[in-house]
């Protein structure tokens, strides 16, 4: 039960050393915790007894990854909340130019929005401060550990499942 409290540790000190070198680490620090995810589960399961059953093997790779995956998420709600708050506003505001962008090369408000659905908007100004509302709540620090929490754990639950497949085929193998 170690490993995930090493990992997760090491994760956040990745995460605050790329903040002090000024280098964007949201896809790097994705990787790393899918590398993490992947080294937590394969060790877990194969320190499993060759008897085990199907259900106590998925435990045994999904303790550990669950205990690293709140940990992760606790540490990125608490990076983007109060250790790089200017990020996820940097976000919101690149997302609302590309928009910006989109709309004026569609030939303006009106054509987008009649190319575009239901847009209740009147104006340009007033969907623009609509979307900036839903970005706001989409590119939170709690949404992105929401996120997190989803998305690692779905991952940890497959991850889980193709490690066994690999250590039940693989035995077999090994055996004849």
């Amino acid at each position: 039960m170690k490993l995930p409290v090493i990992l997760a540790g090491l994760w956040f000190v990745f995460k605050l050393v790329m903040l002090q070198l000024n280098f964007d680490s949201e896809r790097v620090g994705v990787m790393l915790n899918l590398l993490f995810l992947v080294a937590i589960i394969f060790i877990s399961v194969r320190k499993l007894k060759e008897d085990s059953g199907f259900f106590e093997m998925i435990k045994s790779g999904m303790r550990p990854a669950a205990i690293y995956i709140l940990l992760i998420c606790v540490a990125i709600f608490i990076f983007y909340k109060w250790l790089d708050p200017g990020y996820m506003p940097g976000v919101i505001e690149t997302n609302l130019q590309q928009l910006e962008e989109s709309i004026i090369s569609e030939g303006g408000f009106e054509a987008f929005a009649k190319k575009n659905a239901p847009i209740e908007a009147d104006s340009l100004e007033d969907y623009i401060e609509t979307q900036r509302q839903n970005f706001g709540l989409l590119f939170s620090p709690f949404a992105r550990a929401s996120q997190s929490l989803l998305a690692l754990t779905m991952l940890a639950l497959v991850y889980s499942l193709m490690m066994i497949g690999v250590y039940k085929i693989g035995k077999k193998f090994i055996k004849e």
